[in-house]
């Protein structure tokens, strides 16, 4: 079966700026698929064209064809993909029609929680902008405007504040991860940038005991003074922050202690390395 195949990289496109390539980029994103060859189809631009892929099967051009949301595969005769709308006009699902068989797929919108953060703007109107999502809802405040609420465009990473109309364009890094915001109000020529602050973690996180894999030794991690200190049956030092996160330096020895850290903020292994030579250390049970 010939399928559809779809990447994206949602903020990495141009602002397109006619109307049907607005209403293309609404459709934009990752589709989950069940009961398929493939589990997942992308929607992406791609040299000026809107394509669909369906991962690891094949892809194709998505052309309208003059029916509202409906589109045609350039590669497939007689191939149709609609995308399914709800009552606020955001895009939740697409329906691939395809030699004989429909696919259903159901779009992945991204967690608002993901924007969550502070972001130092590089204007003197704005000093910084707080983001707070939570339920399906994206709270902005700021001192010298106030609070307000942002509406979601239908385009992954933009939305719309009301008040005074100005779009809000998260940007992502290769990760995925939310780094940086974008500030746009067109009619008035005001373009505003800014960073989001990234919070140091807190010492507690490294409090611990831990056990050797490969040495009948134990290493206790504890917070003096604020400051953490690294003890084994050897002795202790002062463990002091390094320019790498979760990554420290043994004082006064050539040495150093990295923490692995889960998506949970749990210390999952550390490698104390001495002298060029590493050992493994996990959390004692």
């Amino acid at each position: 079966m010939k399928s559809l195949r779809i990447l994206t990289l949602l903020l990495a496109l141009p602002l397109l700026s006619n109307a049907q390539n607005q209403a293309d980029r609404k459709n934009f994103g990752t589709y989950k698929v069940e009961n398929a060859p493939f589990n997942t189809i992308l929607v992406y631009e791609e040299d000026g064209k809107v394509v669909g892929e369906a991962v690891n099967a094949g892809k194709s051009e998505l052309m309208a064809n003059g029916d509202a949301d409906t589109y045609d595969l350039a590669e497939v005769p007689g191939g149709k993909v609609e995308f399914v709308k709800n009552d606020k006009g955001i895009t939740e699902s697409l329906i691939l029609n395809m030699n004989g068989e429909q696919v259903t797929g159901t779009r992945q919108l991204p967690d608002f929680a993901e924007y969550n953060g502070i972001y130092e703007m590089d204007s003197d109107m704005l000093s910084e902008v707080k983001v707070d999502g939570k339920d399906r809802v994206l709270k902005i405040s700021t001192v010298e405007f106030g609070s307000g609420e942002l509406s979601f465009t239908g385009i992954i990473d933009q939305f719309l504040e009301n008040s005074y109309g100005s779009d809000f364009i998260f940007v992502r890094n290769e990760e995925g991860e939310v780094t940086s915001l974008n500030i746009e109000l067109a009619s008035q020529g005001i373009y505003m940038k800014g960073m989001k602050k990234v919070a140091k973690p807190s010492m507690g996180l490294y409090i611990g005991r831990f056990e050797f894999q490969d040495a009948p030794l134990t290493l206790k991690t504890e917070i003096r003074d604020g400051k953490l200190y690294g003890i084994t049956e050897q002795g202790e030092a002062f463990l002091t922050p390094s320019e790498l996160e979760h990554l420290f330096d043994i004082e006064g020895v050539d040495g150093t202690v990295l923490f692995e850290v889960n998506e949970n903020g749990e210390v999952t292994e550390v490698t104390l390395t001495y002298q060029g030579q590493p050992m493994l250390a996990y959390p004692a049970k």
